[in-house]
């Protein structure tokens, strides 16, 4: 799977991905175990957990890595809105003013 097809649009799709691929690894280990066949479903069993490992070792690095560098860089990229110089002038008018009328 591409990273950047799972970054794309939000980064944090890549985490709810990855919650959902373990729990459905767990209920198909599950499954396997409960299976009647016992040799189909302990062939079944260490197939899901091999690919559990391998998942676990290449999604961290691969995947969940730069979903949390793009998580980043999206929050320090995000616009800060500062306020209007007028409103700030205005604001300082008014300070003065107030502390104009505690002198009295």
């Amino acid at each position: 799977m591409s990273s950047s097809l799972c970054l794309g649009a939000n980064g944090v799709v890549v985490f709810a991905v990855s919650y959902d691929i373990q729990k459905l690894c767990g209920i198909k280990i599950q499954l396997s175990i409960d299976s009647e066949n016992r040799v189909v479903g302990e062939e079944n069993r260490k197939v899901t957990k091999s690919f559990m490992d391998k998942y676990k070792a290449s999604w961290e690095v691969d995947v969940k890595k730069r979903a949390c560098h793009l998580l980043r860089e999206r929050k320090l990229n995000a616009m800060t809105e500062l306020p209007d110089p007028a409103d700030i002038a205005k604001l300082a008018q008014r300070m003065q003013e107030r502390m104009q009328m505690m002198h009295v």
